[in-house]
């Protein structure tokens, strides 16, 4: 039997940017090199497609990466070239990560792959099932059943109607992520900018995809709403999307575009998060977010959506406070009732957050039940 402590895996993604799928895989890829194996990245592309962010961060975190640049000749020949090129870098085992390399791996017979695919749902958003995501979701979930083994990131995912209908019960391994270095944001330029720019007395800050189900559009309604209760202030939202102009056209209709202050897509992020009053995450809909858990390791506290496994994840207001999505006014009562209305309860919840984070989402945890599980997927492909 492969020892999991030690076993090479190649990982198979096909990024658009550094997001929270992403995070977690690079944190996977260095828990599981820290242990001795030689897992690698294979990231997935267009041919003629230049240099990937996913692949920039993987050089600079030292962690082998394989540019694949797929051409047109069909997909079977794609899922050809990923299996070949996880079998020449010495892999046991194919882990999968998002719907590209599941649709290409699940249409080879198991025959022809000859090695065991492992697939994590990082979450499924797309609420139209007749769009270009909605199908490709669609068929990556018809075909997960063809694949030694599903992993969902929460509880949430797990449970999703298509996942269901299609009869898959994917094992759940929350996300994890390292000890974090909370280093002084004023020694960059470009954080001590950030920093300078929101003054308000109360500063709230948001980090994540510009994108319609990260319910952006809420929180600057949200913040409208405490303004026009004469309080001072202002939020700072970290990331970039299709949703940023029509941001800045909500913030100036609402007179509050000095407030809003729009920062694009920032590495490391997480450094900013202590010294904001609390972070908000206005979000439609989540699977198990990676600012989160950064959040809750700071020790700062957490406004948050009761979507996806935020809930689970914050022990249902224990360790956070809990908004229903897509209310302003909601999300902005709760707002108030975090920086100001209940202060001294609030930081009590970020201290247990804090050491729920540390307890049960780490980077050495995750690696560890992978590894368990990459160990019972080979055996049930050398069965079958």
């Amino acid at each position: 039997m492969t020892d999991g402590k030690t076993m090479n895996v190649a990982h198979v993604i096909d990024s658009g940017g550094m997001y929270g799928a992403e995070m977690v895989l690079m944190n996977l890829l260095a828990a599981q090199r820290s242990q001795g194996n030689a897992s690698i990245l294979i990231s997935l592309g267009k041919a003629g497609e230049g240099p990937k962010p996913i692949e920039t961060a993987a050089q600079r975190r030292n962690i082998p990466c394989i540019p694949l640049r797929l051409c047109r000749r069909g997909a079977l020949s794609g899922g050809m070239q990923i299996v070949n090129t996880a079998l020449a870098s010495g892999a046991k085992l194919v882990h999968s990560h998002g719907y590209k390399g599941d649709i290409l791996l699940g249409l080879m017979p198991r025959r022809t792959r000859k090695v065991p695919v492992v697939s994590t749902l990082h979450g499924l958003t797309a609420k139209n099932i007749f769009s270009r995501i909605g199908i490709y979701r669609t068929l990556d979930a018809v075909l997960l059943r063809r694949f030694e083994s599903v992993v969902a990131v929460s509880a949430a995912t797990a449970r999703h109607p298509i996942i269901r209908k299609c009869g898959i019960k994917p094992v759940v391994i929350p996300n994890g992520i390292p000890m974090l270095n909370f280093r002084d944001p004023f020694d960059d330029h470009v954080f001590h900018g950030i920093l300078s720019e929101c003054q308000n007395d109360i500063k709230l800050l948001s980090i994540g995809r510009l994108s319609v189900e990260k319910g952006h559009a809420v929180l600057i309604q949200a913040l409208a709403k405490l303004v026009s209760r004469s309080l001072d202030v202002g939020v700072v939202i970290i990331g970039e999307g299709p949703e940023q102009e029509h941001l800045k056209t909500l913030a100036k209709a609402h007179n509050i575009a000095d407030r809003v202050h729009l920062k694009g897509y920032c590495s490391d992020a997480y450094v900013l998060i202590p010294y904001y009053d609390a972070l908000v995450l206005s979000s439609y809909t989540e699977g198990f977010p990676v600012t989160l858990l950064e959040t809750m390791q700071a020790g700062t506290p957490v406004v948050a959506t009761k979507v996806g496994d935020m809930p689970d994840i914050l022990e249902n207001g224990k360790c956070g406070t809990l908004s229903a999505p897509g209310n302003p006014d909601a999300l902005a009562a709760a707002i108030e009732k975090t920086v100001l209305g209940q202060r001294q309860s609030t930081l009590v919840k970020a201290q247990k957050a804090k050491e729920r984070a540390l307890s049960l989402y780490t980077s050495e945890k995750m690696e560890g039940l992978y590894a368990e599980h990459y160990e019972r997927a080979i055996l049930r492909f050398q069965k079958e």
